[in-house]
C-alpha cells in the first residue's frame, strides 16, 4: 500500500460530495437572488430610473405584488442560513396597493412635500 492508494468509503464519498454541493448550491441562489433583484432595480454601478423600472412593474400589473413576495421570501431563507446575509433593499420606496399593483415614489415629490 502507498500513500497514493487511498480508498474512500461510498459514505466518505457521499458525505464530501454533499458538502462540496451545499456550498455550490446556497452561493448560487445568493447570486440568482442578486441578479433577480438587479433585473429590475439595476445594481449600484448601473441603477435603472425610477421611470423604467414604474414601467416593468406597471407591466406586471396586479401580480408585481407577487415579486417583492417572493423575493422576500428568498432573502428571508438565505438570511436564516446565513446570518450575516446583507438584505437587499430597493433604491425607490414604494407603495403597495389594493389591487397587487405597486408605486414607485419619486424621491423628489418625497422632498417637496416635506
Amino acid at each position: 500500500m502507498s500513500i497514493f492508494d487511498i480508498t474512500k468509503s461510498l459514505a466518505q464519498l457521499r458525505y464530501e460530495k454533499i458538502v462540496e454541493s451545499s456550498k455550490n448550491t446556497f452561493q448560487g441562489e445568493k447570486n440568482r437572488c442578486k441578479s433577480a433583484f438587479n433585473n429590475l432595480w439595476g445594481s449600484e454601478e448601473s441603477p435603472v430610473g425610477i421611470e423604467e423600472v414604474q414601467s416593468v412593474l406597471d407591466m406586471f400589473g396586479e401580480y408585481a405584488l407577487q415579486l417583492f413576495l417572493i423575493h422576500r421570501a428568498w432573502q428571508n431563507f438565505i438570511k436564516s442560513v446565513d446570518p450575516s446575509y446583507e438584505e437587499l433593499v430597493p433604491p425607490y420606496e414604494y407603495i403597495i396597493n389594493p389591487d397587487g399593483t405597486v408605486t414607485l415614489i419619486d424621491p423628489e415629490e418625497i422632498s417637496i412635500n416635506t
